[in-house]
Protein backbone atom coordinates (compact mmCIF):
# COMPACT_ATOMS: atom_id res chain seq x y z
CA UNK A 1 0.00 0.00 0.00
CA UNK A 2 1.15 3.50 -1.04
CA UNK A 3 0.71 6.85 0.91
CA UNK A 4 0.34 10.17 -0.56
CA UNK A 5 1.31 12.61 2.74
CA UNK A 6 0.46 12.41 5.86
CA UNK A 7 -0.26 9.10 8.17
CA UNK A 8 -1.98 9.67 11.74
CA UNK A 9 -0.49 8.95 15.08
CA UNK A 10 -3.30 6.25 15.62
CA UNK A 11 -2.11 4.30 12.21
CA UNK A 12 1.69 4.46 12.94
CA UNK A 13 0.73 2.63 16.35
CA UNK A 14 -0.42 -0.14 14.11
CA UNK A 15 2.16 -2.06 13.27
CA UNK A 16 0.14 -4.16 10.53
CA UNK A 17 -0.97 -0.69 9.45
CA UNK A 18 2.29 0.60 9.52
CA UNK A 19 4.11 -2.11 8.17
CA UNK A 20 2.00 -1.97 5.16
CA UNK A 21 2.38 1.19 4.22
CA UNK A 22 5.29 2.35 2.30
CA UNK A 23 7.06 5.60 1.11
CA UNK A 24 9.50 6.17 -1.45
CA UNK A 25 12.45 8.66 -1.87
CA UNK A 26 14.34 9.00 -5.29
CA UNK A 27 17.36 11.74 -6.71
CA UNK A 28 16.86 10.74 -10.78
CA UNK A 29 20.26 8.47 -10.92
CA UNK A 30 17.96 5.42 -10.38
CA UNK A 31 19.08 5.34 -6.62
CA UNK A 32 16.69 5.02 -4.66
CA UNK A 33 15.31 4.64 -0.55
CA UNK A 34 12.35 2.65 -0.12
CA UNK A 35 10.34 1.72 3.64
CA UNK A 36 7.73 1.60 5.41
CA UNK A 37 6.16 3.77 8.19
CA UNK A 38 7.04 1.31 10.62
CA UNK A 39 10.29 1.11 10.13
CA UNK A 40 10.23 -2.61 9.50
CA UNK A 41 12.27 -3.56 6.43
CA UNK A 42 9.61 -5.93 4.71
CA UNK A 43 10.91 -5.92 0.90
CA UNK A 44 13.90 -7.15 -0.44
CA UNK A 45 14.82 -3.75 -1.87
CA UNK A 46 13.43 -1.92 1.61
CA UNK A 47 16.99 -0.02 2.55
CA UNK A 48 17.80 3.94 3.44
CA UNK A 49 20.33 3.74 0.34
CA UNK A 50 20.06 1.46 -2.74
CA UNK A 51 22.92 2.79 -4.70
CA UNK A 52 23.41 2.09 -8.67
CA UNK A 53 26.97 1.84 -9.84
CA UNK A 54 26.10 1.56 -13.14
CA UNK A 55 22.96 4.49 -13.76
CA UNK A 56 20.50 3.95 -13.76
CA UNK A 57 21.18 -0.02 -13.33
CA UNK A 58 23.24 -2.30 -11.13
CA UNK A 59 21.29 -1.33 -8.00
CA UNK A 60 22.99 -2.43 -4.60
CA UNK A 61 21.09 -2.19 -0.85
CA UNK A 62 24.07 -0.34 0.73
CA UNK A 63 22.43 1.03 3.76
CA UNK A 64 19.44 -1.06 4.89
CA UNK A 65 18.46 0.59 7.97
CA UNK A 66 19.61 2.39 11.17
CA UNK A 67 19.00 1.94 14.85
CA UNK A 68 18.95 5.12 17.05
CA UNK A 69 17.93 5.23 21.02
CA UNK A 70 17.48 8.58 22.98
CA UNK A 71 18.52 9.09 26.45
CA UNK A 72 16.76 12.48 28.06
CA UNK A 73 15.03 13.22 31.44
CA UNK A 74 12.18 11.83 30.73
CA UNK A 75 13.85 8.05 30.10
CA UNK A 76 15.58 5.67 27.30
CA UNK A 77 13.96 4.98 24.02
CA UNK A 78 14.35 2.87 21.58
CA UNK A 79 13.07 4.27 17.90
CA UNK A 80 13.82 1.47 15.43
CA UNK A 81 11.70 -1.45 14.97
CA UNK A 82 13.11 -5.08 13.90
CA UNK A 83 10.53 -8.06 12.99
CA UNK A 84 11.99 -11.33 14.06
CA UNK A 85 10.01 -14.33 13.67
CA UNK A 86 6.70 -14.11 16.41
CA UNK A 87 8.36 -11.24 17.63
CA UNK A 88 9.03 -7.19 17.29
CA UNK A 89 11.95 -5.77 19.06
CA UNK A 90 12.57 -2.98 19.67
CA UNK A 91 9.17 -1.37 18.99
CA UNK A 92 9.61 2.42 18.49
CA UNK A 93 7.03 2.82 15.99
CA UNK A 94 4.90 2.96 19.44
CA UNK A 95 6.60 6.48 19.83
CA UNK A 96 5.29 7.41 16.24
CA UNK A 97 3.44 10.46 16.43
CA UNK A 98 3.32 11.45 12.97
CA UNK A 99 4.91 10.28 9.77
CA UNK A 100 4.85 11.92 6.76
CA UNK A 101 6.34 11.71 3.02
CA UNK A 102 6.09 15.34 1.94
CA UNK A 103 8.55 16.86 0.93
CA UNK A 104 10.60 13.99 2.81
CA UNK A 105 10.00 11.41 5.12
CA UNK A 106 9.67 12.36 8.31
CA UNK A 107 9.24 10.97 11.37
CA UNK A 108 8.07 12.61 14.59
CA UNK A 109 8.54 10.48 17.53
CA UNK A 110 7.60 11.12 21.64
CA UNK A 111 10.01 10.32 23.99
CA UNK A 112 8.63 10.89 27.52
CA UNK A 113 8.12 15.12 27.12
CA UNK A 114 10.71 14.93 24.27
CA UNK A 115 9.65 15.30 20.40
CA UNK A 116 11.71 13.88 18.19
CA UNK A 117 11.89 14.09 14.46
CA UNK A 118 14.16 12.32 11.95
CA UNK A 119 14.16 13.18 7.77
CA UNK A 120 15.64 11.61 5.11
CA UNK A 121 16.62 12.38 1.94
CA UNK A 122 18.46 11.76 -0.86
CA UNK A 123 21.13 14.29 -2.73
CA UNK A 124 20.11 14.91 -6.37
CA UNK A 125 22.91 13.18 -8.76
CA UNK A 126 25.15 11.41 -6.05
CA UNK A 127 24.38 8.12 -4.26
CA UNK A 128 24.09 9.86 -1.11
CA UNK A 129 21.42 9.90 1.74
CA UNK A 130 20.96 11.95 4.63
CA UNK A 131 20.03 11.34 7.69
CA UNK A 132 18.72 14.83 9.70
CA UNK A 133 17.45 14.51 13.66
CA UNK A 134 16.44 17.93 15.85
CA UNK A 135 14.77 17.63 19.30
CA UNK A 136 12.38 19.81 21.15
CA UNK A 137 14.69 19.35 23.96
CA UNK A 138 18.62 18.45 25.40
CA UNK A 139 19.25 15.07 24.62
CA UNK A 140 21.45 12.17 23.71
CA UNK A 141 21.06 10.55 20.48
CA UNK A 142 23.00 7.55 19.72
CA UNK A 143 22.82 6.10 15.82
CA UNK A 144 24.04 2.47 14.76
CA UNK A 145 24.42 2.46 11.23
CA UNK A 146 23.67 -1.37 9.20
CA UNK A 147 25.46 -1.14 6.49
CA UNK A 148 25.71 -3.85 3.44
CA UNK A 149 26.58 -4.81 -0.27
CA UNK A 150 24.42 -7.00 -1.66
CA UNK A 151 22.30 -6.92 -5.27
Amino acid sequence: MDISDHIPELMCKDFDAASRLEWLATNHTGAFAMGTVSGVNTRRYHGLLIATLNPPADRYVVFPRVEETVDSSGGHFALAAVQYPGTVSPRGYELLEDFSNTPTPTWRYRCGGLTLTKSLRLIEGAQTVVLSYSASAACTLKVRLFVSFRD
